[in-house]
């Protein structure tokens, strides 16, 4: 387990540009010393867990309140479509902007992409305004969550022991999260419209899919919105290509890549970084859509073709030659405090997530050098929540980062099962500012199974229904259920957790839940 405050990185200078704009703006005179606070109060993660004093990095004078909306409905949706065109326009111009912002240049530059592009402190920073100040019960604040799926639904599962209200925004009448969430809201998540009217009923938004309208929620953001992780944090991730160049500037380990945007450049890559070689398209790609393996240059043709064209936004990636591929879920808290769960060994089949063990079968020096990579990468960015890291473990025993989820992650279903604290209630716990819970694991051993469909309609429920009564017929077996109304073909329809006492005895169990090898007698 890790825990720790980040590091003296730019996002303290970020915090301190947005910081010193706002006294500007406003007029109050005792911000300064606030920023100071911020970078120089929690930078010593081993010596101090409690990340006690790291609230003073986002404290802001009494008088620099929020502001309200101050608009129509109508005159901000205006100011939110033209400020999304405006962007349209710029494309990859961002890239630079929003990097100048997240490392390399100092505060002045930050400060200047801010004032030029987001005008506020909210889309960089976390406020530690208090979203639970009720006696009546735990916390009173809604949380609005884009996204209805597996993923939403279990946030809710999470909240309801704690009396938490969570709010959806689907367009999916009978979505995973419909039959149990507080409140759900039929409407895209994409849609500019139905978020900010789905903002209006909430105390803060989060994510359950990065595929969302940044740009709305950078609006929402300068109007006094709390958006946790940051909108800053959502437009870096949701673009590969930008998710790779934050990091690489803030000294993550990953593989060389680089843009591509034709043929000649393509080839220039094969080139450069040597075949076989990944070809990634930049946005709404996860599940191993969006990515193709290119062994050649003759193959490069097709491979462009299968993911679109090069006016879809590729990029390529130098193959990493794993030999585990491992995961983190990192919690980062409003006060900038992180506590990271152990690191675990994902299986994927297809491109899909497949098995997840944990923890890790690695030595103890590749556990903890995987932790040092994905704590690196998560304390680069801003904003609370939970977020999934993916790492590949080379032979030589060097840890590459993959690429980093701003949100729970099918990586961490086990934790619902095998830790303290699952990854659900942590994300909640980040995102409305309360202490984070001990994600150490309480059992020796745990290893979830992906429910994938087998077949369509009626015989694949059928498939899945079998799975499931075998399950419940094991020790240590427990069965999550999405409930989602069609079937499809290696779409996750569910997940099986086992733990137990060592990881062959969960490996046994779920070999004869899914009644492979011929494992005939049901394990102890």
């Amino acid at each position: 387990m890790g825990v720790l405050c980040p590091p003296p990185s730019q996002a303290a200078a970020v915090a301190v540009a947005f910081l010193s704009l706002k006294l500007a703006s406003t007029g109050c005179s005792d911000v300064s010393s606030a920023a100071n606070s911020f970078h120089s109060s929690c930078f010593h993660p081993r010596r101090s867990p409690s990340c006690d004093g790291g609230s003073a990095r986002w404290r802001r004078s009494s008088s620099c309140g929020n502001k309200g909306l101050g608009l129509g409905f109508s005159e901000f949706c205006r100011q939110t479509r033209e400020a999304k065109s405006s962007r349209m326009m710029r494309k990859d111009d961002d890239v630079t902007k929003i990097l100048a912002a997240a490392g390399g240049g100092g505060a002045a530059r930050q400060a200047t992409y801010v004032a030029e592009t987001h005008e506020s402190d909210e889309l960089g920073t976390t406020s530690n305004k208090d979203l639970c100040s009720t006696t009546r019960g735990l916390c009173d604040t809604v949380i609005g969550v884009l996204g209805g799926g597996q993923l939403g639904r279990m946030l809710c599962e999470a909240a309801s022991p704690m009396g938490i209200r969570v709010s959806i925004l689907d367009p999916s009448q009978d979505c995973p999260a419909a039959r149990i969430a507080y409140h759900h809201v039929l409407g895209s998540f994409q849609d500019m419209v139905a978020v900010q009217q789905f903002a209006q009923g909430c105390g803060a938004l989060t994510v359950e899919i990065e595929h969302v309208d940044v740009e709305t929620l950078e609006a929402l953001a300068r109007k006094g919105f709390d958006v946790e992780p940051t909108p800053f944090t959502i437009r870096v991730i949701q673009d590969k290509y930008l998710q790779k160049m934050h990091f690489k500037q803030h000294g993550v380990a990953l593989p060389d890549f680089m843009k591509v945007d034709s043929l000649k450049s393509a080839e220039e890559a094969g080139r450069v970084l040597g075949y076989p070689f990944m070809l990634k398209s930049r946005r709404l790609a996860y599940d191993g859509r969006g990515n193709s393996a290119v062994k050649s240059k003759d193959e490069l043709l097709k491979a462009v073709a299968s993911l679109g064209g090069f006016e879809r936004g590729l990029y390529v990636e130098k193959w990493a030659p794993f030999v585990k591929e491992l995961a983190v879920m990192v919690a980062r808290g409003r006060d900038g405090c992180i506590k990271s769960f152990p690191v675990v060994e994902t299986t994927h089949k297809d491109n899909i997530c497949h098995t997840v063990e944990a923890p890790a079968q690695i030595p103890t020096e590749i556990a903890s050098i995987a932790m040092e990579v994905a704590e690196r990468a998560v304390g680069s960015l801003t904003g609370a929540g939970v977020f999934g890291v993916e790492l590949f473990l080379l032979k030589d025993g060097e840890v590459l980062l993959n690429e980093v989820a701003p949100r729970p992650h099918n990586s961490g279903h086990y934790t619902i099962e095998a830790c303290y604290v699952s990854q659900y209630e942590q994300h909640l716990r980040a995102v409305l500012g309360l202490p984070l819970g001990d994600p150490s694991m309480k059992v020796p051993a745990s290893l979830m199974f992906n429910l994938l469909g087998e077949a369509e309609g009626d015989e694949g429920f059928t498939l899945a229904h079998h799975t499931m009564r075998r399950a419940m017929a094991v020790s240590g077996a427990s069965v999550h259920w999405y409930e989602k109304p069609e079937i499809r073909k290696q779409r996750k329809m569910g997940h099986i957790t086992v733990v137990g006492e060592t990881i062959d005895i969960c490996r046994a169990r779920i070999n004869w839940i899914i009644n492979r090898e011929g494992s005939n007698s049901m394990p102890i």
